[in-house]
């Protein structure tokens, strides 16, 4: 069985998609399999990754109904141990991402995680953000974001933790919260950065994306916790702006 699994989900990806497989195809570790799930580009997508893909690449292109419908496209799809959705304008920070994850993979944890490299389109500004240790992670009910995240596929379908489609922004954190809370797992931080994340997707677009987001963490949190998640919504508020206030910052020179 492939150790691991990535999922990619993509529509008219032209400008990033390459980055993307390209970061996967470099890793030192070499049981994966990565899952391209397209939802009919109707750029140039395709070509480019028909172009870039290598034996390890699974390419499916038909109709979705949306990011976390194909996502949930892409578990069902999968066959490795561990899952990882790695988006279509976000890339692995460097080859050796699978051989550190498979390390703490061996241990068997329900889950795995690291940091994430927030940066902007040219590059030229970033923020890195490290996530706490799981003991704290369970304890505030925080959230970690999705690309940094390798979860065992089967503790997934055994509990049937897909994404929730009714959702536009906030279904990975609905699905964490269920994992973490209700299913009771555990996870086991890697003290590094994993990814590449670039600002302006979906979850970071804008005011109406941010408003849209909080509005929906608000029902997730309600709905697993009671009206004490209210509570623990807002605290979550504070806490990432706090942590944005004390977050490492670099400007890369032109």
């Amino acid at each position: 069985m492939l150790k691991f699994s990535i999922i990619t989900v993509c529509y008219n990806s032209e400008q990033t998609i390459a980055e993307t497989i390209s970061s996967v195809n470099c890793q030192s570790f070499r049981n994966y399999e990565h899952i391209i799930i397209d939802g009919l580009s109707t750029d140039t997508t395709l070509d480019i990754v028909n172009f870039s893909k290598d034996k390890k690449t699974v390419v499916f292109s038909e109709k979705d109904e949306g990011l976390y419908d194909a996502m949930n496209k892409g578990i069902l799809k999968a066959k490795g141990e561990y899952l990882a959705f790695l988006n279509s304008d976000d890339r692995f920070i460097n080859n050796y991402v699978l051989e550190k994850v498979n390390l703490i993979a061996k241990s068997d944890p329900d889950f795995i995680y690291g940091g994430i490299n927030y940066f902007s389109e040219n590059a030229h500004k970033q923020r890195i953000w490290m996530p706490d240790n799981f003991n704290i992670i369970k304890k505030k009910k925080l959230q970690i974001p999705h690309p940094c995240i390798f979860i065992k596929r089967d503790k997934l379908i055994e509990k049937n933790r897909f994404f929730d489609t009714n959702l536009k922004i906030a279904s990975d954190l609905k699905q964490q919260l269920e994992f973490i809370h209700i299913d009771n797992r555990a996870g086991v931080l890697i003290n590094e950065v994993l990814v590449d994340m670039r600002l302006g997707g979906k979850s970071t677009d804008g005011l109406l994306a941010f408003l849209t987001g909080w509005r929906e963490s608000v029902v997730v949190y309600k709905e697993i916790f009671g009206l004490v998640g209210l509570f623990f919504c807002i605290r979550k508020i504070l806490y990432k702006l706090l942590q944005i206030k004390n977050i490492v910052y670099f400007v890369k020179p032109n």
